[in-house]
């Protein structure tokens, strides 16, 4: 039963066995962050505490069905995309966020998993640069994420401005690079939105690097940016609140998701 009063939004992203990243993670990010989550299923993968085994993308038509199905019912207030694993994939999924105009879109956009697994390709990328990036409200790459959308090697604080500049230049109102386990700034993600840089800074917590970070992550920005936060209110909360939760992983792969 969907309380109408509750902000509604939707994660776009694939399945995760592990319930560690992916629509699992989303869901249970968005249920403590007291938004209701619909979602929008793009593949179905095979991981567990070690690798990511298998993936099988859905079809398009599928993924096309399932957006339709949640914008007839649902008052979308933000959204957000997490594994996009196709060039076909990145085109449709562009193609229904324009169609059904959301506005607040937050692109997490991963490309390989923690343990090494490609998740989209060359081709993919360069189709997410062209068509997904211009729709979003914040794009939230990781530090080897960034290099790839910019093609700057980044070694230094300057390069990753740099980077950060590219990467808003393709079309997204503003950028946040996640430093994560960078050989330098660790734990300091760097802001810019086309007119100041701005650091939200954090501690690495020794010994534990657990999966799905970043989905919990740009689900908790997407939730506050629903209940009408603004953008960096939300990403000061969710950064917070995802380093609270490495803090309280029970092991260097599940993190504790609490309130």
């Amino acid at each position: 039963m969907v309380i109408t009063r509750t902000p509604q939004v939707l994660t776009i992203a694939g399945s995760d066995t592990s319930s560690g990243a992916g629509i699992q993670a989303d869901l249970k990010t968005f249920q403590i962050h007291k938004v209701y989550g619909t979602t929008v299923i793009t593949s179905i993968t095979a991981q567990n505490s070690r690798k990511v085994q298998q993936s099988f993308d859905l079809p398009v038509s599928l993924i096309q069905s399932q957006f339709k199905a949640v914008m007839e019912d649902f008052k979308i207030k933000a959204a957000k995309t997490g594994m996009l694993s196709s060039p076909e994939i990145v085109s449709c999924i562009s193609d229904l966020i324009l169609k059904y105009k959301i506005k607040n879109l937050i692109i997490d956009p991963v490309m390989i998993s923690k343990t090494g697994y490609k998740l989209l390709n060359k081709e993919g990328v360069e189709t997410l640069k062209s068509s997904l990036l211009p729709l979003a409200l914040l794009a939230t790459p990781n530090f080897q994420e960034a290099e790839i959308l910019s093609g700057i090697k980044i070694d230094s604080l300057e390069k990753m401005k740099e980077a950060a500049k590219k990467i808003q230049w393709f079309g997204c109102r503003a950028v946040l690079i996640k430093t994560g386990d960078s050989p330098f700034n660790k734990g300091a993600d760097l802001f810019w939105d086309g007119e100041k840089f701005r650091i939200f800074k954090g501690k690495p917590v020794p010994g534990k690097n657990p999966h799905g970070t970043g989905c919990v992550f740009s689900a908790a920005i997407t939730a506050r940016i629903a209940r009408g936060g603004n953008l960096l209110k939300a990403i000061s909360h969710a950064k917070q609140f995802t380093q609270k939760a490495i803090q309280k992983a029970h092991s260097n792969w599940i993190m504790e998701l609490t309130p």
